[in-house]
Order: structure tokens, then C-alpha cells, then sequence
């Protein structure tokens, strides 16, 4: 199964920086990694979204901890899904909770 977590800007510039700083790269993230979303009515803005996907969600616990460190950094919302069809909202009040759960449920 794979597992999927979604990162969210109204900034493209603000992904691309995290991404290039977490991957410790000078390199721009490629523009195809990174999509527009119009937006969902004429009082949103639209959004960037970058989707990583992985086989081990052990995979996204550095990078949510990386995006926790700096999250007055850079304004970035970001979803996780563990389950189909489920997506958990991660914010500074549940991150470590979600780590800790993430730890438990795949201690592989």
C-alpha cells in the first residue's frame, strides 16, 4: 500500500525553499513535482500542492519534523494518509502525536 502525504502553500516559492532546505540541494525543485490548484471559489486563493508518496511511512517522520521546526518559517499546510481515502490534517498541536502514532503502528 502506499502511503501519501500532501503538502499545501498559497506560496510555491515557500514548498520549493522547504523542499530544497530539507534535501539539502541548491537545485529547484522540478515545477512538474510541484502543481497548481485553482481555487475552490472567487475568496480562496489557489494553491501549490507537492505529493510525496511512499511504501514506508517511517519515510515521512524526518520530514514532518523538519516541517514542525520550521513551520513560522515557512507557511505550509500539510495532509497525511495512512488509511484510503483518509486524510489526517497535521498542525503544531498534533504533530508529535502523529509521529508517535506513525512509530507505533509501523515499527518496522
Amino acid at each position: 500500500m502506499d502511503y501519501t502525504l500532501n503538502l499545501y502553500s498559497t506560496n510555491k516559492d515557500d514548498i520549493s525553499k522547504f523542499l530544497n532546505s530539507f534535501y539539502e540541494t541548491n537545485n529547484n525543485i522540478p515545477d512538474w513535482e510541484i502543481t497548481l490548484h485553482p481555487p475552490i471559489n472567487k475568496h480562496k486563493s489557489p494553491v501549490y500542492l507537492y505529493t510525496k508518496r511512499t511504501t514506508n511511512p517511517i519515510d515521512f517522520v524526518v520530514l514532518l519534523g523538519a516541517l514542525a521546526d520550521n513551520n513560522t518559517k515557512y507557511k505550509i499546510n500539510s495532509w497525511l494518509s495512512l488509511d484510503k481515502d483518509t486524510f489526517i490534517n497535521i498542525t503544531p498541536n498534533n504533530i508529535d502525536s502523529i509521529i508517535k502514532y506513525i512509530y507505533e503502528r509501523f515499527p518496522y
